[in-house]
């Protein structure tokens, strides 16, 4: 019985300059037996039955191990039962076909879309899963996702696609979104043990992003906002919830509406997009919005609903000054048209900015930043947001 060695079929050149990896082994006195691997390296990256130097290495090199494994396990198994004599070169050759066929790259490894389901089921946020969800949808608009493996997602498939998705007047940031999220399930994948790191795609392809549009008040559109007198009640709550985002340092709104107490002068909660941790000191000026709306179960006695952050921001939109023309006609003109929830935290950004407050404590009252060593010294970085979020508060309120 002979050796089984991986060969070069050189005569199959492909497109993309690779060649197939085959199996080769001779039986005395019958002849040789080739066998597809469906494994295609660059020349020069097979040495000594392992591949080398080329991506996905550590995946088709267990495909190899395990192809040259059932072969080997298939000629021993004849020659010791004695059917390797009696048997013809293609019956031979028929046996080792149906043993090593069941062990594949594309049929083994699982579709990118069933681990991308995978990692949605790890996942409570609504708008991560959407997220998520569009990505796979545009996708399958690109390819046959149902049989999409991570092996097929290369530098030159990810370009392909950005083309595509360009081609479809998909925005810059767009495109970002969906190729994060694509990152973001490689990452699982990976993390999982679902695929190895060879896997990995983005070392080499980077994710494109533009600058996105500010989203801050002005000084002047802030100091207007609190001088505006709205003519409904339902308007009044709106600014002043607005109002309380910003001076607790640009609190989300939904945020905002699960906290339930103040602790020791302070509201401490989990941000629900990050899970982060955050203290914020409740100055005089919130304090007095707390007190004018205060819940009982919860800090404030607003009821939450899955809308309530849509009917936000429309409210914030119309807020400013209301002028009656012809037949009666309300016309407002908004102190800022695009004004939404977001803004409070940008705003808050931009004033302290504005301030010279130092970039460090910014993003230390932001909560950006890993797990880093300056992490460390939450007390040291507190006491500094909070002389911060009063200077920001005295320059809104010109005091």
């Amino acid at each position: 019985m002979g050796k089984v060695k991986a060969t070069i079929d050189k005569r199959r050149k492909l497109d993309d300059n690779t060649y197939p990896v085959k199996l080769y082994c001779n039986i005395a006195g019958k002849g040789s037996i080739v066998i597809s691997t469906n494994i295609y390296v660059n020349d020069g990256c097979l040495m000594n039955n392992t591949i080398i130097n080329t991506k996905n290495a550590e995946i088709y090199n267990a495909i190899l191990t395990n192809k040259r494994f059932k072969m080997e396990e298939v000629l021993l198994k004849m020659k010791l039962d004695g059917s390797l004599q009696t048997s013809s070169i293609d019956e031979i050759r028929d046996n080792i076909k149906e043993a090593v066929s069941d062990y594949d790259i594309k049929d083994k490894t699982p579709t990118f879309k069933d681990t991308a389901n995978k990692f949605i089921a790890t996942k409570e946020q609504k708008k991560t899963i959407q997220a998520v969800e569009y990505m796979l949808s545009s996708l399958q608009k690109f390819c046959n996702l149902n049989k999409l493996k991570f092996a097929d997602i290369t530098t030159k498939f990810l370009s392909d696609f950005e083309l595509s998705l360009k081609q479809n007047n998909l925005s810059t940031n767009t495109i970002s979104i969906i190729f994060r999220n694509i990152r973001a399930v490689f990452n699982y994948a990976i993390n999982e043990n679902i695929i190895p790191q060879d896997c990995y795609p983005f070392r080499k392809y980077k994710i494109k992003q533009e600058a996105t549009r500010k989203r801050s008040l002005t000084i002047e559109q802030m100091r207007a906002l609190i001088d505006l007198q709205p003519e409904t009640p339902e308007k009044t709550k709106i600014r002043d919830i607005f109002l309380l985002m910003v001076y607790l340092i640009g609190i989300n709104v939904k945020d905002l509406l699960n906290v339930e107490k103040i602790t020791n002068g302070r509201i401490e909660y989990k941000r629900f997009k990050t899970g982060r941790l955050y203290s914020v000191k409740v100055e005089p000026e919130a304090m007095e919005i707390i007190n004018k709306y205060k819940g009982t179960d919860f800090l404030l006695d607003i009821p939450f609903a899955e809308n309530f952050t849509n009917r936000f921001d429309k409210t914030l939109k119309k807020l400013g000054k209301v002028e009656y023309g012809g037949y009666n006609k309300k016309i407002i003109t908004p102190i800022e048209p695009k004004l939404s929830s977001y803004y409070a935290r940008h705003t808050w950004a931009t004033f302290a900015s504005e301030l010279e407050i130092p970039k460090e404590t910014i993003a230390a009252a932001l909560g950006h930043g890993g797990n880093s060593v300056t992490d460390i010294y939450i007390d040291f970085n507190q006491k500094k947001v909070d002389e911060a979020n009063r200077k920001v508060i005295n320059y809104i309120l010109n005091k």
